[in-house]
């Protein structure tokens, strides 16, 4: 709740652009959570995952595991006669073009056009070179009705760059529980556990993700609240946005989350059907549960 309205506050200051205003509103929120002395600090963070839908354009934040994905209409890929020079659009542009044309794909039809001129802003930019002759034999499709594209980059230890920047604070360390418990001593040998921050000579923090808000512990040792950005503009969205905590993609890839949604009626049911969805997994995998949260946007009129 905090932190909407902090982002809101900074975005009606003249002098704050977007992305400075997202910035600040993380790490003000971070404080604000440190200052509140109804929750306990110590150990209690929280990751968050942000979308911000203003002037034609998305701007997705994250800080931790949580993600951001979106389900594009899938793609056509095509190639020349000896399978060189892929080239890949999607598919409703070519639609919108006057150049894909559902029908007759056993290699009769054949369809002549410049790949650059036909996708490039200016025709003073295209090669003639460019030009070839595709059969349909040669167009390959993607059998998605959405295709899922993730617009956040989790941060844990299996970054290589988020595991050089926690290494670099000094007594921080990073190991699965049973490396830090001492029963395994090799770092790469985690046996599917996951691996955690840790304080080279403590068993804390012991969090999964690298960044968080509220975490007055995990933050001596790395762990920071400030957010990576992504702009996308709004045209380029595709039809369905999902923000959701790392419980929902823990035994479902991004695909499988955007297939459960675009089979829904509404955003309200395609929430529904991802909650019940991401239960049965956990339920057929672990004896436990972990949070599982998440926002499904409809970006048009048809989810497919």
């Amino acid at each position: 709740q905090k932190l909407p309205e902090l982002w809101e506050r900074n975005l009606m200051r003249s002098t704050m652009g977007k992305e400075e205003a997202c910035k600040r509103a993380h790490v003000d929120c971070n404080k604000a959570m440190h200052r509140d002395t109804r929750a306990p600090d110590e150990s209690s963070g929280t990751t968050a995952v942000s979308v911000l839908i203003q002037e034609n354009e998305l701007l997705i934040s994250n800080v931790g595991d949580s993600r951001a994905i979106i389900g594009r209409p899938y793609r056509v890929t095509i190639v020349d006669a000896k399978g060189m020079n892929q080239q890949v659009y999607d598919k409703e542009r070519l639609n919108a073009k006057g150049i894909f044309r559902e029908g007759n794909k056993n290699g009769t039809q054949s369809s002549n056009f410049d790949l650059d001129q036909t996708f490039s802003e200016s025709a003073s930019e295209t090669s003639e070179d460019a030009s070839v002759e595709l059969g349909f034999e040669n167009w390959v499709e993607r059998l998605e009705p959405l295709a899922a594209l993730p617009l956040s980059n989790d941060q844990t230890p299996y970054r290589s760059d988020e595991f050089t920047r926690i290494l670099n604070h000094r007594g921080a360390t990073i190991m699965t529980s049973s490396q830090k418990k001492g029963r395994q001593a090799a770092l790469h040998e985690h046996n599917g556990e996951p691996l955690r921050v840790w304080a080279e000579y403590g068993f804390f923090p012991g969090t999964a993700f690298t960044r968080s808000l509220g975490d007055a512990v995990a933050e001596r040792f790395g762990v920071c609240a400030e957010p990576e950005l992504q702009r996308m503009p709004l045209h380029d969205a595709g039809r369905i946005l999902v923000l959701a905590s790392d419980g929902v993609f823990q035994f479902m890839s991004n695909q499988r989350v955007i297939d459960v949604c675009a089979a829904c009626g509404d955003p309200w049911e395609a929430c529904k059907k991802l909650l019940e969805a991401s239960a049965d997994e956990w339920k057929r995998h672990e004896e436990r549960m972990d949070d599982v949260s998440m926002i499904v946007l409809f970006l048009s009129d048809k989810a497919c």
